[in-house]
C-alpha cells in the first residue's frame, strides 16, 4: 500500500464521502465511499455492473489526510454499490471504533457453566438452548428464560455457524429483559480458525443487513 499516513491517523468517519478510484481489468471508475465498518468499505458506483464478485482491484482513496493506494477484492455487489474488503495495511491506518456488532436471532446451546464465585463447573445433562441476538469478534449477547448465570461465570457453548462453533466465553454483564435474562459475554482464547469463521459470518451478516436496509429505504422513497 502506498501512503505517507501514520498508524491510527485515519478515522472511519473521515473517509465517508471521499472519492475512490477503482481499477479493474482494463477499467477505471470513480465512486464515493458510503460506509467504512469492520472489514468492509462500501462505494456508491454507477458502473457497478462492470465488476464481479472476487475481482481483484486496485483502489485509490482521495482523503483530506492524503491519497491512499491499496490492493483489495470485491466481496459484494448490489444496485449502485460495490463492497471491498479492507486489507490489513489499511486497517493499520484506521483509528477504529470497537468491532462491529451484528444483530440477528440464532439458537445456540450451553453445555457447561463454571461459577466464578465457587469455582465449580456444572456440566448440563442436556445442552440448554439460548437465543443469541448479537455478535462481534469480541463476544456475543444472548437471552435465556431458564438459565440463572452469575456475572464472571465461564460458559462452554455451541453457536450455529457453518460449521458449528464450540467456544468458551465469560459473562461480563447481566440484565433482566422482557424475554428473560440478557447475558453479555466475551470470548476467551478464541482459536484462529474459529476467529476466521466468526469473522466471515459477521462480515456476511453485516453486508446482508446493510443491503436490506438500503433497498428498504429505496423502496420507501419511491
Amino acid at each position: 500500500m502506498s501512503s505517507n499516513l501514520k498508524k491510527g491517523q485515519l478515522s472511519e468517519m473521515s473517509l465517508i464521502g471521499c472519492n475512490m478510484a477503482i481499477e479493474g481489468d482494463k477499467i477505471v471508475h470513480t465512486g464515493i465511499i458510503s460506509l467504512v465498518e469492520g472489514d468492509c468499505i462500501e462505494i456508491e458506483l454507477p458502473q457497478y455492473k462492470q465488476f464481479k464478485l472476487g475481482d481483484n482491484v486496485r483502489a485509490i482513496i482521495y482523503s483530506p489526510e492524503g491519497m491512499i493506494n491499496f490492493k483489495t477484492s470485491v466481496i459484494a455487489i448490489d444496485v449502485g454499490t460495490i463492497v471491498l474488503i479492507i486489507p490489513t495495511n489499511l486497517h493499520n491506518l484506521l483509528n477504529k471504533r470497537k468491532d462491529p456488532r451484528v444483530e440477528f436471532v440464532l439458537t445456540g446451546h450451553v453445555y457447561s457453566i463454571t461459577d466464578a464465585a465457587i469455582k465449580e463447573t456444572n456440566n448440563l445433562k442436556q445442552p440448554e438452548p439460548i437465543t443469541i441476538i448479537n455478535m462481534s469478534l469480541g463476544g456475543i449477547g444472548f437471552i435465556s428464560n431458564t438459565l440463572k448465570i452469575n456475572n464472571n461465570s465461564v460458559l462452554f457453548l455451541e453457536m450455529p455457524l457453518d460449521p458449528p462453533l464450540l467456544t468458551t466465553l465469560e459473562v461480563i454483564h447481566v440484565n433482566e429483559v422482557e424475554q428473560g435474562m440478557y447475558y453479555g459475554c466475551c470470548f476467551i482464547d478464541l482459536l484462529q480458525a474459529n476467529s476466521n469463521s466468526l469473522r466471515a459470518f459477521i462480515l456476511k451478516t453485516q453486508i446482508d443487513t446493510r443491503f436490506i436496509e438500503k433497498n428498504k429505504e429505496l423502496a420507501e422513497s419511491i
